[in-house]
């Protein structure tokens, strides 16, 4: 989490921003890059929006996806609504200050995971810590979530079917695989 935190300082706001809302929330980068105003839903249940992306990884299989944005997300994804344009991506680069103070170069519309993922790295170099990505974000809410909670409102959180990907990417099994390493390594 220092790691991230001193990433976020030393990036620019957007980004900062979309690392936090992704860390708050557990989704995975491109839901987040990809959202629209129309994709939130601003009365969901406890107080919580729910983000309900276009595409998504398990859209082909028809299966739904709910992300809930909790008061921290909502805080910071405020500022980025547009509910005269509620099909605008959030994420646009041509928004930003660098953008706007240099008319002559052309952005893209908006953030991809990999463009994503260089901001960070580039962030990263300048707090000067060690290499991460996006990936490593919801592995970290993960984690977050089952330490705070439990691992069934963890997966409950991150989306998961089975609570057998929940312990994956919480960690959960280092103490079992340690026992069994004991054993026959």
């Amino acid at each position: 989490l220092d790691m991230v935190d001193a990433t976020v300082q030393h990036a620019p706001e957007m980004i900062g921003d979309i690392i936090k809302v992704q860390l708050f929330c557990g989704c995975r980068a491109g839901e987040l890059l990809s959202a629209r105003t129309a994709d939130i839903d601003q009365a969901g249940p406890g107080g919580c929006w729910i983000l309900r992306p276009e595409r998504h990884k398990g859209s082909w299989r028809g299966h739904d996806r709910n992300i809930l944005l909790g008061p921290k997300c909502q805080l910071i994804l405020r500022r980025y609504l547009t509910p005269d344009e509620p099909e605008r991506i959030l994420s646009r680069p041509c928004d930003t200050p660098c953008a706007k103070a240099r008319p002559g170069l052309k952005f893209r519309n908006h953030y991809t995971v990999d463009t994503f993922d260089i901001a960070i790295a580039r962030a990263a170099i300048r707090a000067e810590v060690r290499h991460w990505s996006s990936h490593a974000l919801g592995r970290l809410a993960a984690r977050t979530a089952e330490h705070e909670l439990s691992l069934e409102k963890a997966r409950s959180f991150l989306g998961h079917k089975g609570a057998d990907l929940t312990a994956m990417y919480a960690g959960l099994n280092v103490d079992a695989a340690a026992e069994v390493a004991k054993k026959i390594g």
